[in-house]
């Protein structure tokens, strides 16, 4: 069979139209995950260096110790500054600024992150508690379990935070 003129110059503009379609919304399609793959790993890699750095401040400050000394200290009945211990600085930028998005990361993630900043914010809070004077009526008994309380919060923070960065170089890296 042999085509005509107009009949090729029609199948080739069909055949280009078609490509035309199939390339647009493929490119596009392509083009867009693109966006949200680095999106998502662009947000990933900022929760990754604010969580990493908070574990590392509290590695490095030894709360999860410290806490844990203060609680020996006030069953033992020693005396303790409570009002000395603040926390006026804000740690939680990154998640702050970028809550709406959490979404975009890989399942798994989200939940966790949120679990560690719920974590941090009660440790925060309490600690804002003991310097604001809420329980200078508490025993020392009480206290002391308040603050073992507090360390195990470090110490599951820390737990949480590095399978938050563990998993974040294993599925972004």
């Amino acid at each position: 069979m042999v085509l005509s003129p107009e009949e090729i110059t029609l199948a080739s503009t069909a055949l280009g139209g078609v490509i035309g379609l199939v390339g647009g919304i493929g490119g596009s399609y392509f083009i867009e995950k693109w966006k949200n793959d680095r999106f998502s790993k662009n947000i990933a890699w900022a929760f990754y260096s604010e969580i990493s750095s908070i574990c590392k401040l509290i590695r490095h400050r030894q709360y999860v110790e410290s806490f844990r000394e203060f609680s020996i200290s006030l069953s033992k009945g020693e005396e303790l500054n409570r009002k000395a211990m603040k926390a006026d600085n804000e740690y939680f930028n990154i998640y702050k600024s970028n809550a709406n998005h959490i979404g975009v990361l890989l399942p798994g993630l989200p939940e966790k992150i949120v679990s560690f900043y719920t974590h941090g914010t009660a440790v925060l809070e309490d600690i804002h508690s003991l310097s604001s004077g809420y329980h200078d009526d508490k025993s020392k008994e009480s206290m002391s379990k308040y603050f073992a309380s507090i360390s195990n919060m470090f110490y599951e923070i820390l737990k949480q935070g590095d399978e938050i960065v563990q998993a974040i170089e294993r599925k972004y890296s």
